[in-house]
């Protein structure tokens, strides 16, 4: 039998939870590491949204929120300033990060609060703290937390507002707020689009509330959307971003070698690789004890209006990743890190009904020794994530940035670089010629852009790069270089390449 809520949040317990989410997640983020290319995208559009704001969302084909986030942050601490360095910009993006997951851990605590009990709740907040890939991208200057933190929000508050017999405004209110976030969301990653018809099929479906009621509800919600949404549509032309076309629409002999391969991803597998993806976010222990709670009757249902909200939710995004990967060919654990958050709180009512049970078995006289085994029992739920938890960020990327660093240290500012790549782009960062400086990083051949009236810089890859068409090799020996930069976790990896040239 499901225990009584309590009608307040244990505070004692969350604080426990965001300190160890806190502790757990800049414990990965101190080390030293190179920031991903997607990272520094964010950064560098923040400074093209400070020039020309409607321009550049124009161009561009992803999500700008993050990087009006940077912006907003980067003026009140100073790191607009031309005096920035790209590893501050990176300090800056990871300390975001790291307090939205952070944060993430504590709605996922309160989630699982109003679904089953304290006692569930908490250790639901325990498994957030150490959650392998929850961790991972709140080390990594990213808009997987961010977007994650308003996602949570908007479900806590249209659960709050939606499933409520009140008939005053204020439940209309909220609603209306809750769809306000959920168009910001919109703004920082573009899956929280499906937040709109989840919640709608939800409030349409409530039960106990006149149709008048629905229907008013569901106005309210969309509306909250629609203006955030409606707005990014005005400012960029265009109602979705999409970073290429429907490849379906495409005959398959007009595409590129990668997007033929691509369009012939076995689109029968999708369903075993997206549960596979859902489960290693947690490296499958989780999934272990969320089937647990799901199969096992004596494991309580969790409250009914949440419960379905959730459902719903989770059934909208599996639909957007499956015409992902129907249009890109391709599944990213990333995508399914909604669906992984949202089931947290049935790992935990799995993992606690199976510890009461046991706990029951072996001492029935002493039911405070319930609390023993949950400590033991997390203690060894935790102990197989420790080393993806210890695993450095990025670290087959650190010659991208020990590359760059060592450009920004002896590059002058009228020295022209020349990168053989457009894969360089995180040394980019690192040596400083991001936008607005990035007239001075050329990505092409050495032969057709050096010019003998220009002092130039070398950087491309030694080792043979494997690509779609197989594997490339530069026709250049590691001698040739003033400098060398190679992974040292794989030295038989991919190495890069520096040096100046001399005419």
């Amino acid at each position: 039998m499901q225990e009584a809520k309590p009608r307040h949040s244990p505070i004692a317990a969350l604080a426990g939870v965001l300190f160890l989410a806190l502790a757990v997640r800049l414990l990965v983020a101190m080390p030293t590491a190179c920031i991903s290319k997607d990272g520094t995208w964010f950064i560098e559009m923040a400074h093209k949204l400070a020039d020309e704001p409607v321009r550049h969302m124009q161009i561009e084909t992803k999500q700008p929120g993050l990087s009006w986030v940077y912006l907003a942050v980067g003026r009140v601490t100073g790191h607009m300033s031309a005096a920035t360095t790209p590893v501050e910009w990176q300090s800056l993006g990871v300390w975001i990060a790291v307090l939205c997951g952070a944060g993430v851990c504590g709605l996922i605590f309160e989630f699982a609060r109003r679904l089953f009990d304290a006692q569930t709740a908490l250790i639901a907040g325990l498994f957030a703290a150490v959650w392998p890939q929850g961790v991972e991208l709140s080390a990594d200057a990213l808009s997987d937390m961010p977007h994650l933190l308003l996602y949570l929000g908007v479900l806590l508050l249209a659960a709050s507002n939606g499933a409520t017999a009140s008939k005053r405004a204020l439940p209309y209110v909220g609603l209306i707020a809750a769809g306000l976030i959920g168009g910001l969301a919109y703004w920082i990653r573009l899956e929280a689009i499906g937040l709109m018809p989840a919640v709608v099929c939800w409030l349409l479906l409530v039960s106990k509330q006149t149709w008048k009621t629905r229907i008013g509800r569901c106005a309210c919600f969309a509306l909250g959307f629609l203006i955030p949404f409606f707005a990014f549509a005005a400012l960029t032309g265009r109602l979705l971003f999409v970073k290429t076309p429907t490849i379906t629409m495409i005959e398959p002999d007009a595409l590129p070698h990668a997007w033929q391969w691509a369009h012939m991803f076995p689109f029968w597998q999708t369903p075993g690789r997206t549960v596979e993806a859902w489960a290693k976010s947690g490296r499958y222990i989780f999934a272990i004890f969320f089937f647990v709670a799901v199969l096992w009757k004596a494991v309580p249902r969790g409250e009914n209006h949440l419960k379905r909200l959730c459902a719903w939710l989770i059934g909208w995004h599996l639909l957007l990743v499956i015409a992902r990967v129907s249009m890109h060919g391709e599944l990213s654990t990333r995508y399914l890190v909604i669906p992984a958050a949202l089931t947290i709180p049935w790992a935990a009512a799995g993992f606690v009904g199976l510890i009461r049970v046991l706990a029951a078995r072996q001492n029935p006289a002493n039911p405070n020794c319930v609390r023993l085994y949950l400590i033991a029992g997390f203690v060894l739920v935790a102990a197989p994530m420790v080393p993806y938890l210890l695993r450095p960020i990025n670290s087959t990327r650190m010659p991208y940035r020990e590359a760059g660093l060592w450009l920004a240290e002896r590059a002058a500012a009228d020295d022209v670089i020349i990168a053989s790549d457009v894969d360089l782009k995180q040394a980019q960062f690192y040596a400083g010629r991001m936008y607005p400086n990035d007239e001075k990083w050329r990505v092409g051949s050495i032969d057709t852009l050096a010019n003998n009236d220009i002092p130039h810089l070398w950087i491309t890859f030694i080792e043979a790069k494997e690509t779609s068409d197989g594997p490339t090799a530069t026709p250049t020996d590691a001698g040739a270089f003033d400098k060398t930069f190679t992974d040292e976790n794989r030295p038989n990896g991919k190495q890069i390449g520096v040096r100046r040239i001399r005419r």
